[in-house]
């Protein structure tokens, strides 16, 4: 399965590539009893929720840990120091450790290390199946004032159905024209479902007029084809026949992209053909992807509190990033150049940028949109403060703490993308 490189890149990727034959500490622990059993946990990495689970056996002397985002499983890790109410472990080829104290029958609330960076981890007893969706305020749920409709279209050069739902505005007539959006997402193996801020961002669209597909990426969802051996290319055409799809219907005035993260790169070669006649990019790289990944790393390291943080170089960013995945996707991702594209995008584009963003650093971003777009008087850049990388309110000082919990999206986001449809599409 393909990781998204747009993510905490170096967390947990050394993991991946270690032999699992190692064997745990026998450390002698005074009340294994306390602690035996599964546990499950989720680290805040940069927007990223990255799952975890251990298990503990009876007698205190063995834990296995699984990373289901990292395809890792049953790692045995050493048992550093166990007593009646605290634990320590690591897993020194991976640099990885975590301290935590008991603090219920079935919670234990510790730290976890890798690399010098830092995360609060907090487990939970019990199995990563019995972690409970959490439902936000934001979240729309139905029943709806507008017409939701499953759609399927085809890449017929890749052989590729891809499924979405298309959303029409409250109030839609057959033969009334209004702007449409197709939503293309970040980096990942991400279907509707995991892509809930779009879901916030659509709901808002329709309540003010404009229409929205939004689908689940090749081979995920009801999406066929093969995600692991596809490319930003592949992403780009499949894309492209979503565009096509919608023009096809005749319902629409204006079509445009709304893209996140790698999603913004998406949109940028679309306008670069002339597809489109107007692009929404969400963090969207604007530059190299390599010199991206360097600042990632270094940004993740420092926000986390590392304890020694050296300058990661663009040159050591991509031999840490290929010793993790040396697929042809990385390689691919690794080498793209978004710039290119950026210089021939003749539409309209709203570049939104947020200013606490880990992932694709906003102040190249911003210099590479001011240099490299073509000037349009109906361009607009917006950088947002103290936003992540997915547009969610983040703690100014220590990035990787979001504010609240359940907020999804800012809700700043999709009023202000809705006004500039507006005004762009109602001229």
């Amino acid at each position: 399965m393909k990781r998204n490189l747009l993510t905490a890149s170096i967390l947990a990727g050394a993991i991946i590539s270690l032999s699992y034959g190692c064997n745990a500490s026998d450390t002698a622990s005074k009340n294994p009893s306390q602690f035996a059993g599964n546990w499950y946990g989720t680290i805040n990495a940069g927007g990223q929720q990255i799952d975890m689970a251990i298990n503990i056996d009876e007698t205190g002397k063995s834990i296995l840990l699984d990373i289901p985002q990292q395809n890792a499983k049953d790692i045995p890790l050493t048992i550093d120091y166990m007593s009646a109410d605290s634990l320590a472990l690591s897993l020194a080829a991976a640099g990885l450790s975590y301290r935590g104290r008991l603090t219920s029958d079935s919670t234990i609330n510790g730290t976890y290390e890798q690399q010098g960076m830092k995360f609060k981890l907090d487990f939970v007893r019990g199995e990563l199946g019995d972690k409970s969706e959490r439902i936000s305020p934001q979240e729309p749920q139905p029943p709806f004032n507008y017409e939701v409709r499953e759609v399927f279209f085809e890449n017929k050069a890749a052989k590729v159905v891809l499924a979405g739902t298309l959303i029409y505005p409250e109030g839609f007539k057959k033969g009334q024209k209004v702007p449409v959006v197709l939503m293309v997402t970040g980096g990942g193996d991400l279907d509707r479902g995991k892509t809930k801020p779009f879901r916030v961002i659509t709901d808002y669209l329709a309540r003010n007029g404009i229409a929205s597909l939004h689908y689940d990426k090749r081979g995920c969802g009801l999406s066929t084809g093969d995600f692991a051996s596809a490319t930003i290319s592949d992403f780009a055409d499949d894309a492209a026949c979503g565009l096509d799809f919608l023009k096809a219907l005749g319902d629409f005035s204006q079509t445009g992209v709304i893209g996140h993260s790698e999603g913004g790169s998406v949109a940028y070669i679309l306008g670069s053909r002339g597809l489109t006649d107007f692009l929404v990019t969400m963090a969207g790289p604007a530059m190299r992807m390599d010199a991206i990944l360097s600042y990632q790393i270094n940004a993740m390291m420092q926000a986390s509190g590392a304890s020694s943080n050296p300058a990661i170089s663009v040159a050591e960013a991509r031999l840490i990033l290929l010793q993790q995945d040396d697929s042809p996707y990385n390689r691919d991702i690794i080498d793209f150049n978004p710039t290119v594209y950026v210089q021939k995008v003749a539409c309209p584009v709203f570049a939104l940028i947020c200013d606490k963003d880990l992932n694709v650093d906003p102040k190249m971003t911003l210099e590479s949109l001011n240099k490299n777009l073509q000037q349009n008087p109906r361009n607009q850049v917006k950088v947002y403060e103290n936003l992540n990388h997915i547009f969610q309110h983040c703690n100014p000082d220590k990035p990787l703490e979001t504010i609240d919990g359940d907020e999804l999206i800012s809700p700043d986001v999709p009023v202000d993308i809705a006004k500039w449809i507006n005004e762009l599409c109602n001229k």
